[in-house]
């Protein structure tokens, strides 16, 4: 069986990165039943956009790829990650129709990528580091050990000498 890999993206979700990035650090490495259930335990705003993402990418095994259900629900967590989106820029006012001095309030948005992967089973492990080239028990085409020594010799140079009055005279 290959390992098959699911991806979804939700932009512009109108959560600071930061905010969402915690949330996104407790279901990494999960399965999706998994993930979800701590999505639903979790008391964050950015948990329920997080849950609706996992959903769509799990539709989209189910109707693109035409996963069946037990894979389905086999599925997990490959990456997820949290990237900035734009942020809208507002300012504060204060007395005298003045705007707050330090720098605008930044609106910050985010963008969310998950990718769903089947996980891959031992037999899978074992046949691919099998496959791996093995190192080679023929004695390599190498030269006698007194040229190599030589290759590796450097001549020294003599020093420059420093021409000074003293030894002008």
């Amino acid at each position: 069986m290959s390992q098959t890999e699911v991806k979804a993206i939700a932009k512009g979700i109108r959560i600071s990165p930061r905010k969402v990035g915690v949330v996104v650090a407790l279901v990494r490495r999960r399965t999706v039943p998994d993930a979800l259930t701590i999505l639903e335990n979790t008391q964050r705003k950015a948990a329920q956009p997080v849950a609706k993402l996992i959903n769509s990418a799990v539709a989209n095994a189910r109707n693109n790829l035409r996963m069946p259900t037990a894979d389905i629900n086999s599925l997990e967590i490959k990456s997820i990650m949290v990237t900035e989106g734009s942020s809208m820029k507002r300012y504060k006012f204060v007395g005298h129709g003045r705007r707050a001095k330090p720098r605008p309030m930044l609106k910050r948005s985010s963008h969310i990528t998950v990718v769903l992967s089947t996980p891959a089973t031992e037999v899978e492990t074992k046949t691919k580091s099998s496959k791996a080239p093995k190192a080679s028990t023929k004695p390599t085409k190498s030269t006698s050990p007194v040229k190599s020594a030589k290759k590796s010799e450097v001549k020294a140079k003599p020093a420059k000498q420093i021409k000074t009055k003293e030894a002008k005279k």
